[in-house]
């Protein structure tokens, strides 16, 4: 069973829905049609021909090759859920617990089976941690101990990348806070940078991106030369093109790492860029992602400067409103660019909470 096969069954009637209507917000025609086939097709344990068939009508080598690029691509497309909603996969647990009690081993093991996979592979440990306990539990009750032992020593681990991840958390929020900034010296820099560097070759992924985008916002809160390098440049884009690559790994919910990243590019690139460069850099980011949810609850700051640098160049170059019928010579592709930052700026204002 495939990955985006697996995920799609996991889901809850809410999750589900949610998936589907962003699917269909991003006209993402083929996942959809993926979706719905996968569903159809239920837990039967067909092979992947028939899921083949149900996109492009048979499965010959070549529709093949084309299917599983699709399935790659749709899995990619849960990091919608994970997110806005990280959590997504826990529900299961009790189902797992309802089919025990219902005396439905055999089901409840395979849904064990189904969700570690998945949980592991986005690294939701809440979820996996709990499926680990509750399968060597198993392994213990029908005596098979090495297989307990094993999965025990798995949920060692995934305690251990937890554990890492708390401690970048900690350690950015108690010595790299901006309101503390004023009693930060540069002495500290290396002492920082050792801390991070240490989580740069864990087995998480992303206890590594963490760890590498630790590094890297300490150059700039301390603004360390460094930090305007083309190695640093060079290390963003390289976090930027790996989160691009597993975007269904689980992070913190509400810590937008992605939107981290891209903004202390787009700080660096402030020294290196004309203001033509700039603007297609900001522009570049505000088009190609979706804001997830929690940022209705609070203030965007990097958003709201992705804006502000298309408001500078925009207003310096076509700010003619004391000419009469201004907007009308507009040429049509900035027209097109106001309208666009016009509502981005709209749904910012749109909360009350702001006032």
């Amino acid at each position: 069973m495939l990955s985006i096969q697996k995920a799609v069954l996991l889901l809850d009637e809410f999750h589900l829905a949610e998936f589907k209507r962003h699917l269909e917000e991003s006209r993402a025609e083929l996942p959809l049609r993926l979706v719905d086939a996968t569903l159809k097709i239920g837990w039967e344990e067909n092979d992947s021909d028939d899921l083949c068939k149900a996109i492009y009508k048979k499965a010959e080598p070549q529709e093949k090759r084309k299917f599983f690029q699709l399935a790659h691509h749709t899995f990619k497309l849960t990091g919608f859920l994970s997110r806005n909603y990280p959590s997504y996969l826990l529900h299961n647990i009790s189902r797992i617990e309802k089919l025990i009690n219902e005396g439905k081993q055999k089901e409840a093991f395979r849904l064990a089976e189904v969700l570690l996979d998945v949980s592991e592979k986005t690294e939701d440990y809440t979820t996996a941690k709990s499926v680990l306990r509750f399968l060597a539990q198993h392994s213990y009750m029908r005596e098979k101990k090495s297989e307990a032992v094993r999965y025990l020593q798995r949920n060692a681990q995934l305690i251990d990348n937890e554990r890492a991840l708390n401690s970048i958390y900690l350690y950015m929020r108690s010595h790299l806070h901006f309101k503390d900034k004023s009693t930060t010296t540069e002495g500290e820099t290396e002492k920082h940078l050792s801390f991070f560097a240490q989580f740069h070759g864990s087995e998480s992924f992303a206890v590594r991106i963490l760890g590498r985008y630790g590094s890297c916002y300490t150059l700039h809160f301390l603004n360390d030369d460094r930090f305007y390098s083309k190695e640093t440049l060079d290390e963003l884009n390289a976090l930027v093109d790996e989160l691009e690559k597993a975007p269904y790994v689980i992070f913190s919910f509400s810590d937008d790492i992605e939107l981290n990243i891209e903004y202390l590019k787009l700080k660096l690139l402030v020294g290196w860029l004309n203001p033509d460069e700039l603007q297609k850099a900001a522009a570049e980011i505000l088009r190609k992602r979706e804001t997830p949810g929690f940022w209705k609850n609070y203030i965007n700051g990097a958003q709201i400067a992705f804006l502000s640098i298309q408001a500078s160049v925009l207003v310096s170059r076509y700010a003619k409103g004391y000419r009469k019928n201004w907007n009308e010579d507009l040429p049509a592709d900035i027209r097109e660019q106001v309208s666009f930052y016009r509502k981005a700026c709209e749904e910012i204002l749109s909360h009350p909470s702001w006032e």
